[in-house]
């Protein structure tokens, strides 16, 4: 019966416990990242909306486990490496995957930890998928649900403020709070060949962290020079027309921002 299955209905059973695999390894990455930042969820998916996270788990992730099974179909039964189990031999091959992938950046410390990081989210991302292969509403969860609930969460802004007021002329923004956790932008629209120069000070009363950058209208990081030694005086060569935001972020801070800037 199975061979008589439409090929579009076989490849979507195939790759659907993949998908699976991946959605549920991306929720436990969310779990343990939303209980080891103490629950705030504006930091974790702040983190984990990182294009280079999702093309890591689902892309990166689901190649390497079409090109293991490859391996595995390819290599006679009776070859040495049988003498273990199938099961064995693919769960080697994720732990080299998920180890390998971290070594393009050079060998040293940091990419030792991340691979052995690697290779345990590869045998997560392994078992989950065997385990989906043979559990209909394990795939319906973790391939389809989890995943279209994580970016739905991902489109939501979590910035939560108490006590804020603010202040703003043409050339500057100042702010303080009671309480500041997420992120506030700055619209500047900036024309071609403008220098645009900002500085910032940030007053922290109870030592949480924060951070400033700069972000064009698609949303990308905007690279800043910095033109003196002072670390928070920045300056911008402005290659494009268009609406620029200054963002300043906050971790549970309280205090007061202010931000200046001049448009040559």
């Amino acid at each position: 019966m199975d061979s008589e299955q439409p090929l579009t209905l076989k490849i979507i059973k195939y790759i659907t416990p993949k998908l699976s695999g991946a959605g549920f390894l991306f929720l436990f990455m969310f779990l343990y990242a939303f209980l080891h930042s103490g629950f705030n969820l504006y930091s974790v998916l702040d983190e984990l909306s990182s294009s280079m996270l999702w093309l890591l788990i689902f892309g990166y992730g689901i190649l390497c486990s079409l090109l293991i099974d490859l391996i595995v179909h390819q290599i006679p039964r009776t070859n040495i490496v049988f003498r273990m189990s199938i099961g064995s031999f693919k769960s080697v091959l994720y732990v080299i995957s998920g180890f390998a992938i971290f070594q393009v950046f050079g060998m040293n410390a940091i990419t030792i930890i991340a691979g052995f990081v690697g290779g345990v989210c590869a045998l997560i991302f392994y078992m989950a998928s065997s385990l989906a292969y043979h559990v209909r509403s394990f795939r319906v969860l973790f391939g389809i649900l989890v995943p279209i609930i994580l970016i739905a969460l991902l489109n939501i802004d979590f910035t939560a403020k108490s006590g804020w007021t603010e202040e703003r002329t043409d050339s500057s923004y100042s702010a303080s709070f009671d309480s500041f956790n997420g992120r506030h932008e700055i619209p500047i629209e900036l024309e071609e060949g403008e220098v645009f120069t900002v500085t910032h000070e940030f007053n922290n009363t109870n030592g949480a962290g924060h951070g400033f950058h700069i972000r064009n209208e698609k949303n990308q990081y905007v690279g800043m020079e910095h033109i003196s030694d002072e670390p928070s005086l920045l300056q911008l060569n402005v290659g494009k027309a268009g609406i620029y935001k200054i963002v300043i972020t906050g971790e549970r801070i309280s205090g007061s921002f202010t931000v200046n800037w001049t448009i040559e």
